[in-house]
């Protein structure tokens, strides 16, 4: 069985069907070489928040009229798995290897290792000689001991890879890095808001890079950084603190209803209470996807990034 860390609060792309690795094609190196660095940025990108979402759906391919009226997604189960999997197997085709490792490794619903496990030796090798994109596979997952036998040391060098992407810059390693530190202080009932403020200041740098660069989990987590501290001040909040929230929330679910801005809004504005300022509503509704669909890109990193650059929340 496959096996993940709890911080991530996900399972490995858990509800995706793929065949066994017995209907994946031989991977092909020459491709995989003529692969250029800007190219494997965007496949690492679509790689890394397919799996960071694994557990839940993809706002990626809908429609306009699909965000206004879920009825219709309703009556296509399945199909934007299917599609994220097909993404998968034409990424593989192209010469990147995650993405052939993924469906080789498992089998089903991605939580059962398929037979042959000798692709976690090949992501190792691939790591131990300089590929990032491999590197922070290994780091972003914790597998089980099944695995572990067909990979000695595999377990005990996971964070290694983790850091030595993060090191490195890798947005994929920096995001998952960083998104355990912020889940763990979260799960700790000691932590005292003074010490979560010193964690989100030590992290922020990396977060930042890595939602530069375009990765969900750094997306994500910095919606959470600043939700969390909206809420210990009861929402009572500054207009600026409560868009940053917005913003990095919103682009995180233009990508995935894991991140919803619905999970804020409902005690700034939507709630029976509302505490927000009500000369703010029209700015919160505009974040809001019940309001403006998903599927129209309002924020963008560029935009939360602004945000962040305006000073410091007061």
């Amino acid at each position: 069985m496959l096996r993940l860390d709890a911080t991530l609060l996900i399972s490995l792309i858990v509800t995706a069907r793929v065949s066994s690795c017995s209907n994946v094609s031989a991977f092909d190196d020459a491709k995989e070489e003529k692969l250029t660095p800007e190219r494997r940025r965007v496949l690492d990108v679509i790689f890394f928040n397919d799996l960071a979402t694994a557990n839940t759906n993809t706002n990626r391919y809908i429609t306009e009229e699909e965000a206004r009226n879920p009825a219709l997604l309703a009556a296509k189960p399945g199909d934007p798995m299917r599609r994220r999997v097909d993404e998968l197997r034409e990424m593989a085709a192209e010469g990147y290897f995650p993405a052939y490792a993924a469906l080789a490794l498992f089998r089903g619903s991605y939580e059962e290792l398929a037979r042959d496990k000798s692709f976690f030796a090949g992501l190792r090798a691939k790591a131990d000689k300089g590929d990032l994109s491999s590197t922070c596979f290994l780091g972003a997952v914790t597998i089980a001991a099944e695995a572990e036998q067909a990979s000695p040391g595999l377990l005990q060098n996971l964070d290694t890879y983790l850091q030595r992407g993060a090191g490195a810059g890798h947005g994929a390693c920096l995001a998952w890095r960083a998104k355990r530190k912020w889940s763990l202080s979260a799960l700790d009932p000691g932590a005292s808001l003074s010490s979560k403020h010193r964690l989100a200041d030590e992290l922020k740098p990396d977060l930042l890079e890595s939602a530069r660069q375009g990765y969900f989990f750094a997306q994500w987590t910095l919606f959470d950084i600043h939700r969390t501290f909206i809420a210990a001040k009861n929402y009572q909040a500054t207009a600026l603190e409560i868009e940053r929230a917005l913003c990095w929330g919103r682009l995180a679910q233009q990508h995935s209803n894991f991140a919803t801005v619905e999970s804020l809004t409902s005690f700034l504005r939507t709630g029976p209470s509302p505490k927000a300022d009500r000369s703010l509503f029209p700015m919160i509704d505009s974040y809001r996807s019940s309001v403006v669909p998903i599927t129209r890109k309002i924020a963008t990193p560029e935009k939360c990034l602004l945000l962040e650059e305006q000073g410091e929340s007061k």
